[in-house]
């Protein structure tokens, strides 16, 4: 799943820098919508049910996937407008992204501090790295397996790993001149 969130993370990056969302208007919908979808349903759940030990799981109705849905645009290829296509995929990214994080703060018994600042340490590396211009995949590789491990030793969820990583990626776009002479 860190491999697929990477990929996904670098498509929505791209579209950050690039793409459909380079201003804050055009990511306002997909981010209310990925909010109302972890809201809604959490809200539904405690109003439909009156038994406390229900309350305990109220993360469980969040955590629905749209790795399907994902799959199904895939699949439908062209067919599917591209301002859907992001729309869908960074609703995902911050569902997932919400998802997790609640996940991970309120549902871990024993997170590791200390491992989770060496964890975000090394990732402010890849960022400032990124920011300089420099990218090296062995670099990346690396410090990708290490901040991976660091995750799952912290007790958060490691998945949050490729989304991170992705955000530490250069990303720049080449525009191309051609001169015709005849």
């Amino acid at each position: 799943m860190t491999i697929f969130f990477f990929l996904i993370g670098l498509e929505i990056k791209g579209e950050f820098k690039i793409g459909e969302l380079n201003s804050i208007k055009k990511l306002a919908f997909p981010m209310y919508g990925a909010l109302g979808g972890m809201l809604v349903p959490v809200l539904l759940s405690f109003i439909s049910n009156n038994n406390p030990i229900i309350f305990q799981g109220w993360g469980v109705p969040m955590a629905t996937d749209i790795a399907f849905a994902l799959s199904v645009l895939k699949v439908l290829g062209n067919r599917v407008p591209l301002s859907l296509k992001v729309f869908l995929t960074t609703f995902a990214i911050v569902y997932n992204i919400g998802t997790v994080m609640v996940i991970a703060i309120f549902y871990s018994n024993n997170i590791q501090i200390p491992l989770l600042a060496i964890a975000c340490g090394m990732l402010v590396v890849l960022y400032f790295l990124s920011y300089k211009g420099f990218y090296s995949k062995f670099l990346m590789l690396t410090f990708g397996i290490v901040i991976w491990t660091l995750f799952l030793k912290s007790d958060i969820h490691p998945t949050l790993t490729g989304i991170f990583l992705a955000f530490s990626v250069l990303i720049h776009q080449k525009i191309s001149s051609f001169l015709f002479v005849d």
